[in-house]
């Protein structure tokens, strides 16, 4: 038996679901002919904010906004900064530069801002590359942050380079 809310598999006997917390509703079941039968595959992830479904590999919950952050997430900017780090090659580096996404995440956008920011005075042969990128990542935190007191931060570093 499976729960009609979450699709988690429902012991016999049990009131509630171990998944969701609804009530079980047992449903007079008819003739086979006209059973429909629901197939869930995998887990399905509910916004920890509002318990609207999440999509699978969506960071962001479309129905309240609810940044989702958590071990099991990627964390793009450090696996960046690894592979760029363990790259010998300028010519390659300036590429990884060049073609790295910025963000979505505010978290990601600001640790990103931080990580060209700091290459910047420390990576002259790549100098260009990050200062495009800085520009990038200033002009989508302006837009991701508004006149928040993280964008304060944010343009005092870009105010500064």
């Amino acid at each position: 038996m499976f729960c009609n809310n979450c699709g988690n598999q429902i012991s016999e006997g049990s009131k509630f679901c171990s998944g969701c917390g609804k009530q079980v509703v047992i449903i007079n079941q008819q003739s086979s002919e006209n059973k429909r039968i629901k197939l869930f595959e995998g887990k399905i992830y509910k916004c920890p904010n509002c318990g609207a479904h999440l999509n699978a590999f969506e960071h962001k919950c479309k129905d309240c906004g609810y940044e989702l952050r958590g071990s099991n997430l990627d964390n793009v900017v450090k696996d960046f900064a690894d592979k760029i780090g363990s790259t010998k090659s300028i010519e390659k580096k300036n590429e990884l530069i060049s073609n790295f996404y910025i963000p979505n995440t505010k978290e990601d956008i600001y640790e990103f801002f931080i990580l060209a920011v700091s290459n910047l005075t420390t990576d002259s042969k790549c100098e260009e590359a990050w200062k495009a990128k800085v520009d990038q990542t200033y002009h989508k935190a302006k837009i991701s942050f508004g006149n928040t007191f993280e964008f304060e931060y944010i343009d005092k570093l870009y105010k500064k380079q």
